[in-house]
């Protein structure tokens, strides 16, 4: 006789849109598991409601991939939330992802915290809170099985593409076999080898259920690779075109993850071709982002790890490239020059700082390599292009800190002043109840002796 199924249930948090971040929750075997934890560049509070609701139920936290459309919103839930504290179990809550996921998505987390927080106010999550983040990663590797204790359960990780990292989740209980892929990518690339490899070398034929999303369903069919002109090709001559016409050219992506595909891709062609007009990489953390991808050549394809065997060099370790992470110096770079910057959407980091630059200026080149989630100026841009449509104009906001005067100041000096002297205030009442509590202590062990000296004079103790 089979062994019956039991009821596995999913239920979309947010997601369910057509360009939303992805967060879902999993009841597979009395255990509620979290797939994913994005959120959007508007940073919606509202939209993590049905994430608050489950937070206290959660055993388990699966991330795909090192981007804030799938761990935007951990630092958040952590803190405010109390995911990972235990909830109802009162077990620690494990977020398991890959070695490389763990350091490129904290890099992601941090560039978008500076970002954000240098051009005014963000309240919600620090780079403390990132830290403690860390505190309760389980990093595994690429079909690494992690048994999940008491509940018969396993879960492994196979490599999705598209970013060095990620991955598709294959979740085992007995009979069933779950596999959750979203936002994968079945081809090879410059850097990363394709979902297809990764789910032929695991054996995974037919899982009993496959759980993926549709955000490229839309784009409808293309045609064969051998009768158009190749993606890439296509993008580096739209490059070099607008360099030759002593144009600069503006790729606004992400700060590690499909930036890395653009920077082979351009690395490769210049050394070809001996171009020498600067490429720039620029982000807040492009130096650590450099080392650790590095020094993650395991998650990179097969054919990248034989060429470094072979060659004895770090494809990584760029001769064209250039790290910048200031607004200021990417300025002192000779144009005709291509800048890779941060902040895909246009909302925040260098790429937001620059366009206004571009925008004025006939010659330069804004390329979009990704549509991005939601509401932002880059989807709408693209849709605009995509339909043919005239673009609209559109309304950014720019703010800086700036010191404080006159009465502002004043103002700002009274508030700290009262902070602080709340402050005092609580240390002295502190101090105090801490010096009453030894005096019971004291009064308590005095009537102790006396008793066992044989007196039975009676102590009055301050509760």
């Amino acid at each position: 006789m089979e062994e019956e199924s039991e009821l596995v249930e999913l239920t979309p948090l947010c997601g369910a849109g057509p360009s939303d971040p992805l967060c879902s929750l999993l009841k597979i075997g009395g255990l509620h598991i979290l797939l994913d934890c994005g959120w959007n560049d508007k940073f919606d509070v509202n939209a993590l409601e049905p994430l608050k609701k489950v937070c206290s139920k959660i055993d388990l936290v699966l991330i795909s991939f090192p981007d804030l459309e799938h761990m935007g919103a951990l630092p958040y839930a952590i803190k405010h939330f109390g995911l990972c504290s235990g909830g109802e179990s009162g077990k620690q809550v494990r977020i398991c992802l890959t070695k490389a996921a763990a350091d490129l998505g904290v890099l992601c987390l941090y560039d978008v915290y500076i970002s954000k927080s240098t051009s005014g106010e963000f309240p919600y999550f620090d780079l403390d809170d990132i830290d403690i983040l860390r505190d309760n990663f389980l990093e595994v590797n690429f079909e690494q099985p992690v048994k999940i204790g008491g509940a018969n359960l396993e879960v492994s990780i196979l490599r999705a593409g598209r970013l060095l990292g990620g991955g598709m989740w294959r979740i085992k209980r007995e009979p069933d076999d779950i596999l959750y892929a979203v936002d994968f990518n079945h081809r090879r690339e410059a850097h990363l080898d394709g979902a297809n490899d990764s789910l032929s070398s695991s054996g995974l034929k037919k899982p009993t259920a496959m759980i993926t999303d549709g955000f490229n369903i839309t784009t409808g069919l293309q045609p064969r690779q051998r009768e158009r002109e190749k993606p890439h090709d296509k993008f580096l001559r739209k490059v070099i075109g607008k360099l030759r016409s002593n144009g600069n050219v503006l790729l606004p992506t992400d700060c590690s993850g499909r930036v890395l595909e653009l920077l082979l891709l351009l690395e490769k062609f210049w050394e070809k071709n001996k171009f020498s007009y600067p490429i720039l990489w620029a982000n807040h953390v492009v130096h650590s982002a450099s080392r650790h991808v590095q020094a993650h050549l395991e998650f990179t394809s097969k054919a990248l790890n034989e060429s470094f065997i072979r060659d004895k060099s770090n494809p990584f370790r760029f001769k064209h490239v250039n790290l910048v992470s200031s607004v200021e110096e990417i300025g002192t770079w000779r144009s005709p020059k291509v800048i890779l910057c941060s902040g895909p959407d246009l909302e925040y980091g260098f790429s937001k700082d620059l366009l206004l630059q571009f925008a004025q200026n006939r010659s330069s080149l804004l390329l979009f390599t990704d549509r991005t989630m939601g509401d932002s100026l880059t989807r709408r841009l693209c849709s605009s292009i995509l339909k043919k449509e005239v673009v609209q104009p559109a309304t950014l906001k720019y703010s800086k800190w700036e010191y404080a005067q006159g009465e502002e100041l004043e103002a700002w000096q009274a508030k700290e002043a009262d902070r602080d002297a709340e402050k005092q205030r609580q240390q002295k009442e502190m101090e105090a109840t801490k010096k009453r509590r030894l005096q019971q202590m004291e009064a308590a062990k005095a009537l102790q002796d006396d008793m066992a000296g044989g007196d039975s004079e009676t102590v009055a103790v301050d509760s």
